[in-house]
């Protein structure tokens, strides 16, 4: 019965097709066929046109929720030439593309390609990796750009024309040098000078976050010549915003097409700049204090913390910082190798419970460093680990990467005395 009723739902959808393709048939000159190869071929003439290629505004994550990321693509004989800010020297990946008849006319990037295709490899944590594509549905094509929609995740990108004697290096490094003037994080969203809403605006993820009232939005950016450009608009206070013109003299966006709008910098009460933590400080433990000192590390996204005397604490410790907040973290971290009995062992730093006894090596558990008025840190736990407190650290070995599979009791057992038992914090 359910293969009669299958057949008859497969004749009844070949009927209905055929009288379509009857009814294009009178009413055109050209299949529907014939019409969808003339678009597929007029597509790849108008991305091979572009001399000097095109900037294409490439968002990944579903709903435009892991950022947005400069390309420049040039097409010509089937084949892609790509350049773009995930790679910071500027080289150029050279691979295979292709306008296919799929959903309509769709771009694909066919052959390996380590730079287009690196947001939407699988990884080992996650298959779906960033949420990137590599297929792209066109949409519209117009002279100077060419609208498209990711095949799986369905964001809306476009390209853009690059002008004939623009060098590629210069537009990343103007990508580039505008993506580091906004260092800023923190913003007020101001109508006629009334505070209604809060902006953080997340460089390094490319994400900005409004909080209006008890509502919060997230969307992903791209930078621009003159700003950041959201993935879709989104609505603060009754009215839409996509495009942000940034003043780094003044550290403000003004919304494009709003001049009631400004959106301005604000330090919070109790904030504290990252290199407000520098400086030397007693490591509070319970049996035997040392001297640590703070320095930026060479990033400029966090501390590395490093034993005035190696004798006494051979390990420097590295410490997170959240931009958003000014504050610090202290979680699980490599901290070297050691080499007993002919066999390696690498060292790691765990968060632990040393009530229960209980030690973990999972990413995000661990503690959070707060300022205090004297200019010492206090750590306390960043309830991450569920029932489980944070309120020391353990250094262990392992057999291999830090885990519990390879976990080395008895070499761990010597190094006891590198523990951080009852850890309260930095002391000035």
């Amino acid at each position: 019965m359910k293969k009669l009723i299958y057949s008859i739902l497969l004749m009844s959808i070949s009927f209905s097709f055929q009288s379509c393709l009857h009814d294009n048939e009178e009413t055109f000159d050209e299949s529907a066929s014939e019409r969808l190869a003339n678009v597929v071929s007029a597509d790849r003439q108008m991305l091979e046109s572009a001399s000097n290629g095109w900037l294409m505004q490439y968002y990944a994550g579903e709903n435009y929720q892991k950022g947005g990321y400069n390309f420049l693509m040039k097409f010509k004989g089937g084949k892609v030439t790509a350049a773009g800010e995930l790679d910071a020297t500027g080289k150029t990946y050279s691979s295979d593309y292709d306008v296919i008849t799929d959903q309509g006319p769709v771009l694909t990037f066919n052959t390996y390609n380590a730079l287009i295709h690196l947001l939407a490899e699988p990884q080992q944590e996650n298959v779906d990796g960033y949420k990137g594509d590599y297929e792209f549905v066109i949409q519209k094509a117009i002279q100077d750009t060419v609208f498209v929609k990711g095949k799986k995740w369905k964001n809306k990108m476009r390209f853009i024309r690059m002008p004939e004697n623009e060098i590629w290096n210069d537009r990343l490094a103007t990508i580039s040098n505008m993506a580091d003037s906004i260092y800023w994080s923190l913003f007020k969203y101001e109508v006629k000078g009334d505070s209604v809403a809060k902006f953080t605006v997340d460089m390094g993820n490319r994400m900005l976050t409004v909080m209006e009232g008890t509502n919060v939005t997230t969307m992903g950016f791209i930078i621009t010549d003159t700003g950041i450009h959201l993935g879709d608009s989104i609505s603060v206070a009754g009215t839409d915003i996509q495009d942000l013109v940034w003043n780094g003299k003044d550290l403000t966006f003004t919304p494009q097409g709003n001049s009631n709008v400004l959106i301005k910098n604000y330090i919070p009460a109790g904030y504290h700049f990252l290199n407000e933590y520098e400086g030397t400080y007693t490591l509070d433990r319970k049996d035997k204090d040392f001297k640590i000192t703070l320095s930026v590390n060479e990033t400029g996204d966090g501390l590395v913390g490093t034993p005035v005397n190696s004798d006494e604490y051979p390990f420097s410790i590295k410490f997170g910082y959240d931009k958003l907040a000014g504050t610090l973290s202290l979680g699980p971290q490599t901290l070297g190798e050691i080499t007993f009995s002919g066999t390696v062992y690498t060292l790691g730093l765990y968060p632990w419970d040393d009530i229960s006894g209980y030690f973990t090596w999972s990413d995000g558990v661990g503690m959070i460093g707060t300022m205090q008025d004297n200019g010492s840190i206090a750590f306390t736990d960043n309830l991450v680990w569920g029932t489980y407190p944070v309120n020391s650290f353990r250094v262990r070995a392992s057999k291999g990467p830090m885990n519990g599979s390879t976990y080395d009791r008895t070499v761990s057992a010597l190094l006891n005395g590198y523990d951080l038992p009852d850890f309260k914090g930095l002391v000035k």
